[in-house]
């Protein structure tokens, strides 16, 4: 296996995540932002979010639209000299590109809760370092220990019959994701679909490397323990020298959103969390765990920005 954890400030966020496939289980839907709520122009659309998110002609934003009103914000949207680039259902809201005047006149309309930068994303990177020793706190042997998921297999808990939606820089299928209906690939939202050969594959390594984390085997290593001298306890996912994810028997569903450079915006990664909510249980797919290694710097209150009110819908 190639792809390894760096540091033991993973602890956390494996335990957040791939637990959660160990155990197999799904959350309820929060609760709807409060609509009524409306931010103040200059504070979520300031010069400098503005010129962060000017990358393409126009300035690009993500809108919310009350519930049932985003026909009409679309409509507004276009008669402002808007251009709808992307619908975003699960925020009621759509990507456009506007003129940068246009802005505070659309934010103000009835129909429109809030409009926000659509702004760039980079990958949550760590640094990779290699190795197996238990002894190491970096290493993937000591992380598992560390969370509890050594002890999860031990009880028969390896994360079968759960996938986990890896909402990233696509995924490499090196070795230990290599094995067959390892990874299975969604969506490429990213940059880099347009006329890609290879749509899904991760060209910066990110993504790669989550996936190896989440659910990444060794080819030779099993849940048997019979006769292994190396193993750390009753499954044979503990042998310290078997590189072993944290949900080992965990599927992982690709859906790239993170360019060759790690590149993306929030209205793509918004897209891809709509479409896995709803696919999660389309025929042979089985999604309960959603992994997102992507961050942006906010603004907003989480009540109206749209990455968050995305979250939450999926929660």
């Amino acid at each position: 296996m190639t792809v390894r954890p760096g540091n033991r400030a993973l602890a956390a966020l494996v335990a957040t995540v791939a637990g959660m496939a160990l155990a197999g289980t799904s959350a309820g839907t929060a609760a709807a932002a409060d609509s009524t709520t409306r931010p103040a122009v200059s504070s979520a659309l300031s010069s400098s979010a503005l010129s962060s998110s000017a990358s393409r002609v126009g300035t690009a934003v993500v809108v919310t639209a009350a519930a049932g009103r985003e026909p009409a914000a679309e409509r507004s949207a276009i008669a402002l000299g808007g251009r709808v680039t992307r619908r975003l259902g699960i925020i009621n809201g759509f990507a456009a590109t506007l003129p940068a005047a246009a802005l505070a006149r659309l934010a103000a309309l009835p129909d429109v809760t809030a409009v926000s930068p659509d702004r760039a994303m980079t990958p949550l990177s760590v640094l990779p370092s290699l190795g197996y020793d238990p002894a190491d706190a970096g290493s993937m042997s000591s992380t598992t220990q560390l969370v509890g998921a050594q002890s999860a297999w031990a009880a028969g808990y390896t994360g079968a019959g759960v996938d986990v939606a890896v909402i990233d820089t696509g995924v490499a299928k090196v070795p230990g994701l290599d094995a067959a209906g390892k990874v299975i690939d969604g969506p490429d939202l990213s940059f880099d679909a347009s006329g890609s050969a290879t749509p899904g594959v991760d060209a910066f390594g990110h993504g790669t490397f989550m996936a190896g984390i989440i659910a990444g085997r060794d080819a030779t290593a099993t849940a048997s323990a019979t006769g292994c001298t190396t193993c750390l306890n009753a499954s044979g996912y503990s042998d310290t020298t078997k590189y072993v994810g944290v949900a080992p028997d965990a599927r992982v569903i690709n859906v790239k959103v993170g360019a060759a450079d790690g590149s993306t915006d929030v209205s793509q990664v918004i897209a891809a969390i709509d479409w896995v909510t709803q696919h999660a249980h389309d025929t042979g797919i089985n999604i309960k765990v959603l992994n997102l290694s992507f961050g942006t710097n906010s603004t907003q209150a989480y009540t109206l920005d749209p990455l968050a009110q995305a979250a939450e819908q999926a929660w």
